[in-house]
This record gives C-alpha cells, structure tokens and sequence, in this order.
C-alpha cells in the first residue's frame, strides 16, 4: 500500500493500487468529534462520511481508477455547513513485475545428485521487493522450495536437486495488484 504524506497537484500515482490518502479537518465553530469528512474521486466516493480522529485527521485507503484525477476531502459540521479541499493527480497504470533468470543456464550441464544454484532478479516500478510473491516451478518436479531473498537488489533463489531429465523451469512473480509475469528456460539434468 503506497501512502503519500503530502500530496500535490500534479502528482503521479498509480492506478489499480492501494493508496493512503490523509487530511486534517477542522471547524472554527465545532470541535473534530462533532465533524464528519468523506473522500470522494471524480464522482464515486471512496470513503464515506466518518468522524475524525481527535486532532481531526481524517485517512482514506482506496483504488483510483482511469478518469479519477481530482480527489478530494469534504468536512461537515452538524449544521450540515462543509468546507472542501482537492488535488488534481496524475494516473498512471500500473505495471506488471518484471523477472529475469539469471542461474539455471540452457547451456549448462546439470545432474540430479548435486544442488543446483537458482538465481532471478525481480522488480516492480510499484511495489517493493519484500511485497512481491514468487514461485519457482519445474514442469516434472512441480514447485520448488526456493523463496529466498538474496539481496536488496531483487535477486531471489536458493540451491536445490532436480531428477534426471528435461525440465522446463519457470520463476512466476506477482505483484500487489495482483498482476504476473513468468519467465523460463529449459534445463536438462542428468
């Protein structure tokens, strides 16, 4: 979940992830527990009217989608008298994760009585290493128990024994939003 501490016009953030939007909401004539704020995007309200916290602050976790650049936060008091605030942001779509394998090679010789090293490095544009999952699979040994992080640079891996044979290996990489990408190679182990 991407929080934005101070959000400005013209901000770029990304659709189809979680963001946190925060705002603090004050009356001259009415204390924060007697206010209400609600947070609405283009035209759809993506927080409905709750009371504040005490100092007034007010928070929002909600999805943007295409076309909801303006969001903004509208207080009201119990005389139904509101005050508004907005911001204009940029939407971007969202990008699915990238991978690339690094160790097992094609062009290796491998065999079934010694550890194979497997190494990828893997990234997304939105979400940090530690928030992506991944899954290392062979078509004949099915998932392979390798979920290690190796470094803060997105390289992931471990060592581990194939059986003999012709094994299609594939790293699958998900992100928060829940979109993939899958990268292989082929190996034979002997």
């Amino acid at each position: 979940r991407k929080g934005y501490e101070a959000l400005q016009d013209g901000d770029v953030l990304f659709a189809e992830t979680p963001i946190e939007f925060r705002a603090v909401v004050t009356d001259a004539n009415h204390s924060a527990d007697h206010l209400q704020a609600q947070w609405v995007a283009g035209e759809r309200v993506i927080c409905p009217f709750v009371s504040p916290d005490p100092e007034g602050g007010t928070v929002c976790t909600a999805v943007l989608e295409q076309g909801e650049d303006v969001v903004q936060v509208e207080v009201r008091d119990p005389k139904n008298a509101t005050g508004i605030a907005n911001i204009s942001v940029e939407l971007v779509a969202a990008e699915a994760p990238t991978a690339e394998i690094l160790s097992p090679t094609a062009e290796s010789n491998f065999y079934s009585d010694q550890p194979i090293f497997f190494s990828a490095l893997i990234a997304d544009k939105e979400d940090d290493i530690s928030d992506l999952t991944f899954a290392w699979k062979s078509n004949v040994d099915g998932v392979l128990p390798l979920n290690e992080i190796l470094g803060s640079d997105g390289e992931v891996g471990g060592y581990t024994n194939l059986s003999e044979g012709q094994h299609i290996i594939s790293l699958v990489v998900t992100d928060t939003t829940e979109k993939t990408t899958t990268e292989s190679v082929i190996v034979s182990v002997l």
